[in-house]
């Protein structure tokens, strides 16, 4: 039986941050935080004087809990690939700094913002890809909460419960219905990185390609 719990009340965002029309869904969307979640936050409630309409549905701490900023029927700009494409997406964020630098002095690393981190502060993984080398990795409670959130967004909304399973930008992502990450959507983009080893059965939800 699923376990799983969403808070739909301490992180609502203000009807200024996404679009109050109602449209049929056909895609989940996995990406990123690309930063820690109350940086992340902070960054939706203020970014442009308040009127940052790129929301995701959902985000994933690390510790697995589950956050709905708004309803899963309205759509907000989060993908900007096209408007259709936004509007027939739910979104999920995952609280992830993504690709990371190493000072090969101190050993401490650095994301994108140029956050530090010590190598005890970050659980990452090395490995090269889209010429990166070091990633900070998902975690197991983060990989259970999304699989379940999932399954209870296709139920739901009545999407297909079918996994593209790899990690590079698809031809045409928007005839995929079905479970995509960013990175189906654009190649220069690492949302999702290789570490989510998430698994349908015994196939993995994205893997590294």
């Amino acid at each position: 039986m699923s376990k799983l719990k969403i808070n739909t009340e301490d992180y609502r965002i203000v009807r200024t941050n996404y679009s109050g029309l109602e449209t049929d869904k056909k895609q989940i969307l996995v990406g990123n935080t690309n930063r820690p979640f109350n940086d992340f936050m902070q960054q939706l409630k203020t970014r442009r004087m308040g009127t940052y309409n790129k929301s995701p549905h959902f985000t994933i701490k690390k510790n697995g809990d589950v956050i709905q900023h708004f309803e899963t029927e309205f759509f907000s700009y989060y993908l900007g690939f096209s408007n259709e494409a936004d509007k027939s997406i739910i979104s999920i964020a995952l609280e992830n700094v993504g690709w990371l630098k190493k000072n090969l002095t101190t050993k401490n690393f650095y994301d994108w913002t140029g956050k530090e981190y010590s190598d005890e502060e970050i659980n990452y993984s090395e490995f090269l890809w889209k010429d990166k080398l070091y990633w900070e990795n998902y975690t197991e409670e983060q990989k259970t909460s999304l699989k379940e959130l999932i399954k209870f967004l296709c139920k739901k909304h009545n999407i297909d419960e079918r996994y593209v399973g790899h990690n590079s930008q698809l031809m045409d992502p928007m005839a995929h219905s079905g479970i995509i990450s960013k990175c189906n959507y654009f190649d220069e983009l690492t949302e999702v990185n290789p570490t989510l080893e998430l698994k349908k059965s015994t196939r993995r939800i994205f893997r590294k390609s």
